[in-house]
């Protein structure tokens, strides 16, 4: 299982955690450690903070509430079976949102009176 594409926050975490919540096309990982929840996604999901997308189309029977879960330096361990590759996984960056006072003034601001 290959990873495609995580924020740098996600590509450093090294320890511990446990599978928190599972659906078809992504799950929650929980480090209590670090009181913190990270996202498996598929492929076809946006990148996102805290997230990693997956060279896969869904997640039906790979992943079990409970399951542990241990980052390291060769990529992701979940459970006693499964393995995600990390090298070749790509950095995402998040866009930087600049907001500037003509882009400001461009919003549609509801009012009041429009609501009423």
């Amino acid at each position: 299982m290959w990873a495609l594409t995580a924020d740098a926050d996600f590509l450093a975490q090294r320890g511990q955690g446990q599978v928190e919540q599972v659906f078809a096309r992504a799950v929650n990982i929980a480090l209590p450690a670090r009181q913190q929840l990270l996202t498996l996604l598929c492929e076809e999901y946006d990148n996102a903070p805290n997230s990693c997308r997956l060279a896969l189309t869904h997640f039906d029977d790979l992943f079990r509430h409970g399951d542990k879960v241990q980052f390291d330096d060769q990529g992701i361990t979940v459970g006693q079976h499964l393995h995600i590759e990390m090298s070749r996984c790509r950095r995402w960056l998040s866009p930087t949102l600049q907001m500037t006072a003509v882009n400001f003034h461009l919003i549609a601001w509801l009012q009041w009176h429009d609501i009423i």
